[in-house]
């Protein structure tokens, strides 16, 4: 009953007596090192790996039957089919006194998802070196209308570090539009792009003039929206002083028209 419970595992199932002898070696195990198990039980580890793997793999078996507990380790051990990733539970094996026997192990084979790990670790760095190298401010707000990333950019221009940003509602810092109008205009974003001007309020209450570039995109099975935000507040400061000007200068010259109008 065990060895056919040991087998139906897709994890490697091991046992080893006090010597570091192989006692159970499931087929899953087989699979992973290419040979039988009845060539391979009664052997040490030194029978199916190069001598460094296999001290490696007997120190941390006698680490688990020294201190008679339950480790998990990640072991990197050469096969068949290459260089593979374990991640392995070893423990002491007891007889019905309690006493040590020798040691079980449970490895499964981590090397895709270690690699499919890395990959995202890395892929998140380069997005992160990108989006932290923008002059524009750029946040991703989720379907519950909630950031989930934020530049650093977009953190200095609200007065936030990034980190605390994450999980604020949009109309938490919008100074212009309610949440009702972000909610219906987040459907929109899902088919089109938008381009348009609201003020955001900073975290001290002051307020500036945004200019937002807003599309839609799909990530993770999340409709998402990224923003791309630019502090417009010093160009509409200038145009109401352009505008003040222009106001000026034609009621200048009109006063002037009516004063040649009289002198004529």
């Amino acid at each position: 009953l065990l060895a056919a419970i040991a087998d139906s595992s897709n994890d490697a199932i091991l046992a080893k007596d006090m010597e570091g002898r192989y006692l159970l070696f499931n087929r899953a195990a087989e699979e992973f090192v290419g040979k039988p198990a009845e060539e391979v039980l009664g052997k040490d580890d030194f029978f199916l790996f190069p001598p460094d793997e296999a001290k490696f793999l007997q120190a941390l078996g006698r680490r688990a039957i020294e201190e008679n507990r339950i480790i998990v380790e990640e072991e990197v051990l050469t096969t068949p089919g290459g260089v593979r990733t374990f991640l392995a539970t070893k423990g002491p094996l007891h007889d019905d006194h309690g006493k040590v026997i020798g040691q079980f192990s449970i490895s499964r084979d981590i090397t895709e998802s270690k690699k499919a790990r890395e990959l995202l670790a890395e892929q998140t760095d380069r997005f992160r070196f990108l989006l932290d190298r923008s002059r524009d401010g750029i946040v991703i707000i989720d379907q519950e209308h909630k950031v989930i990333e934020a530049n650093q950019r977009f953190a200095d221009m609200l007065g936030y570090e990034p980190e605390a940003l994450v999980g604020l509602h949009t109309w938490d810092f919008d100074a212009v539009l309610s949440e009702q109008e972000i909610r219906s205009g987040f459907a929109d974003l899902q088919s089109t792009s938008q381009v348009f001007e609201t003020r955001h309020r900073r975290k001290d209450g002051s307020v500036y003039d945004v200019e937002v570039s807003a599309s839609g995109t799909r990530w993770a099975g999340q409709n998402l929206v990224l923003c791309v935000c630019r502090d417009i507040s010093q160009r509409k400061r200038t145009q109401t002083q352009l505008q003040l000007w222009a106001n000026a200068f034609e009621h200048a010259n009109f006063g002037l028209a009516i004063t040649d109008a009289r002198n004529g």
